[in-house]
Formats: structure tokens, sequence, C-alpha cells
């Protein structure tokens, strides 16, 4: 307004300035100028309210197109979610692939789209097996959520094709595991995935990529082979507690760093759950593996660089097992806390500990229990130790067999602290033995041992008892020759 005035004054009124004391008329290219600050004075400020009402333009048709992607978004969450209540399966298919496409496109409702495809895996499903069949789960956690073993005396009674809702499920694993992936256009990192109370007719995710998850299986039921192969944990937390494995569960070759598994199972019989070939990194994994029935534990070739490794309450029965064959520990610390083993076996064959531990003991932190190894084989032929600790404490040792043929010491710790031989078998034979230690403080060697070391005494090794480092071996250790009896 200001300006328009002057311009106006400018040109009409053709005031008069004094110049050097006398009245003047204002001169032509001064008011020329006058006339061109004006005009831009008024351009600018009405630049600036052209600028102003635009911004608030597209603040209104911002405002309204969320409102109407929203509404949209809303729409569609209720038609997919229509859709995956159909009573038939190919409607339930289409509402799947629909609440995974919205998932995507709707980031900021991602998890409530992600948790309606995990509820569809609570919700009731057919099981064949007996009752007999499904082992109670450990008492680790209270109040375990298995809602599914209500359904193993009542069979839902919805008239679905148990086939077409199996296949259902398996496109939901299918579809959660396909957006666990680096190469998704959208991936689904960082979010909740709670199958708590779930049964898996053979679970699938293998190659999955849980980097920064939180992943609840607590109190499912595995039946059928369920695969975690080729899966990679990263700064996750993952979440097997009083889960009931039937058949068997592969891990093999699966990579953890920096994240939490813990899986409290219970076995069905001669069931497994194998970790071959694993990396851990870094990281803990926690396991309470109840092998009463025959079940099988496997780590086979796995790489253990760092991180621990934590089997409480390990309970064996004849034919069952526990393998760290041809395992490299460069690192991990590993704890096997053991009550009562009957049987079983305990395979270390082609172990290399570089780096680390394994300790095989009686639980000592709260009760003090030792470990029982009654009938139970230990077998630790060809094994390396270059460095690290290899550890039998606590445990009282009844019919069981120790043996180790062609042993390769290069350094470490063999330690049988604490423990009581009162029969069976502690065998070394054919070693080479560089350099390293075994100690035996404390232990009660009773009648009925058979010990085989003599072949170790001349050995590059020291030995301990308890009363310190041992110079000959088989006089302090009572060592007795199997053949003679001598």
């Amino acid at each position: 307004m200001t300006a328009s005035l002057l311009t106006l004054w400018l040109a009409y009124s053709r005031p008069t300035l004094a110049i050097d004391g006398r009245a003047g008329s204002v001169s032509p290219t001064l008011l020329f100028d006058s006339l061109k600050v004006s005009f831009a004075t008024i351009a600018g400020i009405g630049g600036v309210v052209a600028l102003v009402v635009g911004y608030r333009r597209q603040r209104i048709h911002e405002a309204q197109d969320l409102r109407d992607f929203t509404r949209l978004s809303n729409e569609r969450f209720a038609k997919a979610a229509e859709q995956i209540g159909s009573n038939t399966a190919a409607i339930r298919l289409a509402g799947v692939y629909a609440m995974a496409a919205l998932a995507d496109d709707w980031p900021e409702q991602r998890q409530v789209c992600i948790d309606v495809l995990c509820a569809y895996l609570r919700m009731p499903f057919p099981i064949i097996l007996e009752p007999s069949e499904i082992p109670e789960p450990e008492s680790v956690t209270e109040n375990p959520m298995q809602p599914w073993r209500q359904w193993l005396e009542a069979v839902p009674t919805e008239s679905r094709n148990p086939h077409e809702e199996s296949h259902v499920r398996t496109t939901i694993q299918k579809v959660i595991t396909a957006h666990l992936d680096p190469d998704a256009e959208s991936n689904w990192f960082g979010y909740r995935f709670d199958f708590q109370g779930s049964v898996f007719e053979g679970a699938l995710f293998e190659g999955a990529v849980f980097k920064e998850c939180q992943v609840i299986f607590d109190g499912c039921l595995f039946y059928g082979e369920s695969w975690f192969s080729n899966c990679k944990f990263i700064s996750s937390y993952v979440s097997f507690a009083a889960a009931i494995v039937n058949d068997s569960l592969g891990f093999e070759f699966s990579y953890i760093e920096d994240s939490d598994l813990t899986l409290y199972f219970s076995f069905g019989n001669d069931c497994s759950v194998n970790f071959q070939g694993i990396n851990l990194h870094s990281g803990i994994l926690r396991l309470v593996p109840d092998l009463s029935r025959g079940a099988h534990l496997s780590f086979i070739s796995s790489h253990l660089e760092g991180g621990t490794i934590e089997l409480h309450r390990l309970e064996m029965t004849k034919g069952s097992s526990l393998a760290f064959s041809r395992a490299v520990i460069d690192g991990t610390e590993i704890n096997i806390i053991g009550q009562n083993c009957r049987g079983g076996t305990i395979w270390l064959n082609g172990l290399t500990i570089n780096d680390g531990s394994m300790t095989i003991k009686g639980d000592d932190r709260f009760s003090n229990q030792q470990l029982i190894l009654e009938g139970t084989e230990l077998s630790m032929d060809g094994m390396d130790l270059n460095g690290g600790t290899l550890a039998i404490r606590n445990a009282v040792l009844s019919g069981s067999r120790i043996h180790a043929e062609n042993l390769v010491m290069n350094g470490g710790i063999i330690d049988f602290s604490e423990a009581t031989f009162q029969s069976g078998l502690l065998s070394i034979t054919q070693p080479d033995i560089r350099r390293g230690e075994i100690c035996f403080r404390g232990v009660n060697f009773e009648d009925g041992d058979t010990v085989k070391l003599s072949e170790i005494a001349d050995k590059n090794v020291k030995f301990y008892h308890s009363a310190g480092e041992v110079s000959d071996v088989r006089k302090q250790l009572t060592i007795t020759d199997a053949a003679t009896g001598r």
C-alpha cells in the first residue's frame, strides 16, 4: 500500500525539491528510477503473497491426499481382512497377498498388517497327532501359551479342507520370508512377529534374514520337517520358550550376530534339532534340550567364533545324542549343564578348539547338583586341541566310556576336575601331543575303572592331580591295563 501511494504521488503531484536552496521540479530520470523501485517492491510483495497462497494450497492438497490415502488404506485393510476370514481358500489366499501389499504401501501401519498375518497362524488348526505323541512342555516359563492342546481332544468343526488350509498357512510363511530379504523392494526388518501358540505343519522360513526383529515362537508345536536353514539372525531377539518339536527342526548353515536366541524345547520320540554348519559370530544361544526320548541335537561342522552357547538341564537316554563333531571353536564359550544322562552319546569326534572353551558339568550355580553320566559314551576321537579348554567337571561317571583315539594337542587344557569315575572306561590312545595340560584335581577313581593313559605318560604334557603336578602318571592315577588287569 505504501509503495502504491508513493507511485501515485510521484506520477501526478510532481513534487518540487529544494536544490541549492532553490525550489525545482523532480527530473524525469529520477522520477523513472523511483517508479522502477516502486514497481519492483510491488512485484516482490505480490510474489510473497503468491508463495504464501501457493504453500497454503499445497498444504491443503497434501492434507487432503493424506486423508484420501488413509481412507483408501483403511478400505483396503478391511477388504483384505474380510478375504482372510473367508471360508473359501482361494479368497483367503487373495486376502493374504492383499494384506502383504498393503503392508508394503502403508509403512505407518505395517506392524498392524504383519500382526494380522501372524494372528492367522495362531488360529485353530487340525492336528494329525495323538495326544500321547506330544510331550509335556518344559516347566521353564510360567503358563506357557499352548492353546492347541485343547484341539487334540476337540478338533475345530469348521468346514475347511485341511489341505487347503495348510496351503494358506504355508503361503503366509513364504510371504513373510520373502519380505525378510535385503533385496526385497520393501523389507520388513525391525518389526515384531508374534507366532505364540501357533501350529506349524512343517515351518518354512528358509533363507529369512531376521534383522533387528523380535520373533516369538513361544508355545508353538512343530510337526513335520521345519526349516530355518540358511537364516541370518542379526541384532534380533528370537524365543522358542515351551515349544514342542515332534519331528525335525533345522537351522543348518545359519548365521548369528549380536542376537539372543532362546530355545526351550521338548522333543517327541526320535526327533532332532540341527545346527549343522552354523556360524555363531556373536550373541547368545540358549537351549534346554530335553533329549530323554531318544532325540538328537547337532552342531556338526559348525564355526563358533564368538558369543556363548548355553545348554541347560541336559538329559539323555539310550539312543539320544549331542554332537559337535568336526566343529571349530574359535572363541565361543560353550557351557553344557546337565542333570541325568542315562545313556546316549556325546560326539566330539574331529572337534577343533583353537580358542574359547567347552565345559560339561553339573549345575553348580545354585543347587551344586552333580552331572550323572550313567552308561553314556563321550567320544573325542581325532579331536584337535590347540588352545582353550575342554572340561568335564563336577560329574559322576558310572558305566560310561570316555575315549580319545588319535587325540592331537598343541596346547590348551583338558580338565576332569572334581569328577568321580565309579566305573567304565577312560582311554586316550595313539595321541599326538606336543604341549598342553591335563588336569585331574580332586578326581576320585573308584574300583572298577579301566583307565588307559599309558601311551601319553612320556609325552610333553603336564598332568595335575590333587597334590599338584604329577610326574609318574601310572602310579599317581592308579592306571589299570584293560588286558592284564594290572
